[in-house]
């Protein structure tokens, strides 16, 4: 019943600007569209959405804290996996604050909102942190991720499932990775349906979210398919080109072309 009301309200926040408590999500998700303009217009859509954050409630508290976190997420992206360790840290780390703060399912119930943008910033912080000097982490991240699939792995187009594919191919076997499972998880993603609510779902299916097709391609190539890799990464790239892009998330999908492109040289160079 829960996710039934939440997705309703999605669709109604989504076609009416001002909230019932009066924020203007209208102004926020305008400068938000401009994010790609740079670090200034990043700054004032995520101050636009963080001034809602102390009367919204339910929904509306839960898509102003998306947001925030895709803000997070799209600046980290940015840097990119080179990017100054301490700054990709912060970022994330305010990503993880913003969330457990505000839509923990103890405040707000269990919602594949909070399990994957929690997962998610916990896994870049991760990754920002190093794998080893991370391992204490590991279980918690893992805990997160299956939980979520048990809420609504449609969310951000399997993101979980998208995600875990990622985690999976990077943990210590002890901690159960590989990369049999990391092509599971990546299979189950890329053929996700969209979620409801999804503000485009022609393009919120598993196969536009497009670093799904790293992750497939590194899997590939861990099993010994390295031409299936590249096949994987060039189709990709040449429908980016094409402008076969999803509606509402161009800007992170330019970026992916980016990493697309560099693991596209890194094997081909072997």
């Amino acid at each position: 019943m829960f996710f039934s009301v939440w997705r309703m309200a999605v669709i109604a926040i989504a076609s009416v600007s001002v909230s019932a408590l009066g924020f203007d999500f209208g102004a926020a998700d305008a400068l938000y569209a401009q994010r790609e303009q740079g670090s200034a217009k990043i700054a004032q859509a995520r101050a636009a959405y963080a001034t809602g954050l102390t009367n919204l409630n339910g929904a509306e508290k839960i898509y102003a804290v998306e947001q925030l976190a895709r803000l997070d997420y799209y600046e980290g992206l940015i840097l990119g996996d080179q990017g100054d360790k301490e700054t990709r840290k912060s970022i994330y780390n305010r990503c993880l604050d913003t969330v457990e703060s505000n839509i923990s399912p103890a405040k707000v119930g269990p919602t594949p909102q909070y399990y994957y943008w929690k997962a998610s910033c916990l896994a870049l912080w991760g990754n920002a942190n190093g794998v080893s000097a991370s391992l204490g982490r590991i279980p918690e991240l893992l805990r997160l991720i299956n939980d979520g699939l048990s809420t609504d792995s449609r969310y951000e187009g399997g993101g979980l499932n998208r995600l875990a594919s990622a985690v999976y191919l990077k943990i210590p076997e002890i901690f159960g990775g590989g990369v049999d499972k990391s092509f599971e998880f990546n299979t189950r993603a890329l053929s996700s349906q969209s979620f409801p609510g999804s503000q485009d779902p022609a393009t919120a299916t598993g196969d536009y979210f497009y670093n799904v097709y790293e992750h497939r391609a590194l899997a590939l190539a861990k099993k010994g398919r390295k031409a299936e890799a590249i096949a994987v990464l060039k189709e990709a790239i040449e429908r980016i080109d094409g402008g076969d892009l999803p509606v509402g998330r161009e800007p992170e999908t330019r970026l992916h072309k980016r990493d697309l492109v560099a693991a596209l040289a890194s094997l081909q160079s072997l």
